[in-house]
């Protein structure tokens, strides 16, 4: 058995201040624009490393915010390849013995899956079996339930080195495995994604008083919400309303 740890970082959405827009695209509202992975043998060790970045076709310029986080740009991007070629190579990475995905956090493996549906790619070879290890590190240090432990904290936590920035797909599979690792000896948390539900979601068609949500949101606030702020409130209650959070 092996085991494959894996990270994303992702792109999404966003008006520009040029006037360049790109609305949210509700089947596939996080875009990958680079997969980090490595490969684990039954001892946890790390016997091999995948990275590959790709150029985005659904919000093709950066996210100013996701570009301050991993350090990347649209330019850097633009010479890469498309996430239908990322991922065939990603799966010949993955190679034909069994495995099992490791991620830190449920999204990672969703969204992943939201973007093979999205190009209408084969999933054969992948196993919906997934080891949570954010979920395994926050049990293990006694993080309070519904509360969960950050990847950066935990690696502090375990005193592992840092040796590499954060926000960068490989660096921080890399990171996932040592911590998974160090808690080799636990009972690992395994959870299954329910493929059929992840693909036949009904889309909420229904009207929104725009007015009341926003009016609700800067009575808490405090004050008035601008055009991106609204544009980002009415997403992610519509992501919501489509169940595109559950797991």
């Amino acid at each position: 058995m092996n085991y494959i740890v894996l990270d994303f970082e992702f792109n999404q959405s966003y008006d520009f201040n040029d006037g360049e827009s790109y609305g949210v695209d509700f089947r596939c509202q996080f875009e990958i624009i680079q997969i980090g992975a490595v490969k684990l043998n039954s001892d946890f060790k790390i016997i091999d490393k995948f990275s590959v970045l790709i150029k985005p076709q659904i919000y093709q310029k950066i996210h100013p915010i996701v570009g301050k986080l991993t350090g990347l740009n649209t330019k850097m991007l633009s010479g890469e390849t498309y996430f239908p070629e990322a991922y065939a190579s990603f799966v010949d990475f993955i190679g034909e013995e069994k495995n099992m995905f490791c991620i830190w956090g449920p999204y990672d493996v969703k969204a992943l899956y939201k973007n093979i549906f999205y190009y209408n790619l084969s999933y054969s070879k992948l196993n919906p079996v997934f080891v949570n290890v954010q979920n395994l590190a926050s049990n293990f240090l006694k993080y309070p339930s519904g509360m969960s432990i950050g990847l950066k904290n935990a690696i502090e936590a375990f005193n592992l080195i840092i040796d590499k920035p954060f926000h960068n797909a490989l660096n921080d599979a890399i990171y996932t495995a040592k911590i998974l690792e160090k808690l080799k000896n636990q009972n690992l948390p395994i959870a299954k994604l329910d493929i059929d539900q992840l693909q036949d979601k009904p889309k909420y068609k229904g009207k929104i008083n725009t007015k009341l949500l926003y009016s609700k949101i800067e009575l808490e606030l405090g004050r008035k919400l601008d055009r991106r702020e609204k544009r980002l409130f009415i997403n992610a209650y519509l992501s919501g309303r489509n169940k595109e959070f559950d797991i």
